[in-house]
């Protein structure tokens, strides 16, 4: 055999070598990407799940109807991110959506996975507090809570995706709350 045969022969070997670890390295980081996907995804549901936002919540499926009729109460929503979050539980719920929001727009967690497991408190949230971020915006500007509309526009798709009217919510939060006034 000769040097040249040897050499190309050598050359093929480092080829493949070099091959097989872009490929070895491309699947590591996939399942770096995952990782670190199912990291993100995992304390979401939980600060979803937290005590705090599950009292936010309640407040505003149960409570903040009723709060809007009080004059005083509405014109501390103007106050925005001014008003007290201990009396305006609203405001908890707007941050938290917002700030997820934010992730997926910046690409640090994918949107389906929120979607497809909390398309419903997404979508219904939304609905709930559409009347205080009408005020917010209006006092502030258009671009207030924009990271949580562009979170419940995906899960309104994905949900459309699936054959469901992302409208429905709407009943299942009106019968909570019909079912919360004759307790």
């Amino acid at each position: 055999m000769s040097w040249e045969a040897l050499t190309a022969v050598g050359t093929l070997a480092t080829a493949i070598v070099i091959l097989i670890t872009v490929i070895v390295g491309w699947r590591q980081l996939d399942e770096l990407r995952r990782a670190t996907q199912l990291e993100g995804a995992m304390r979401i549901f939980a600060e979803l799940d937290s005590e705090i936002v599950d009292d936010a919540r309640k407040f505003v499926t149960y409570e903040l109807p009723a709060k809007m009729q009080d004059p005083q109460f509405r014109k501390e929503i103007e106050l925005t991110a001014l008003a007290d979050p201990k009396v305006h539980k609203e405001l908890v719920l707007l941050r938290f959506f917002d700030r997820v929001g934010t992730y997926v727009e910046e690409g640090l967690i994918e949107g389906d996975i929120l979607y497809k497991a909390a398309f419903g408190r997404i979508l219904s949230n939304w609905q709930m507090l559409y009347p205080i971020i009408e005020i917010h915006r209006r006092v502030v500007g258009p671009f207030l809570w924009k990271r949580f509309e562009m979170l419940k526009d995906g899960a309104a798709r994905w949900v459309s995706a699936q054959g469901i009217s992302p409208e429905k919510g709407r009943v299942f939060i009106e019968a909570a709350r019909k079912q919360s006034a004759q307790d």
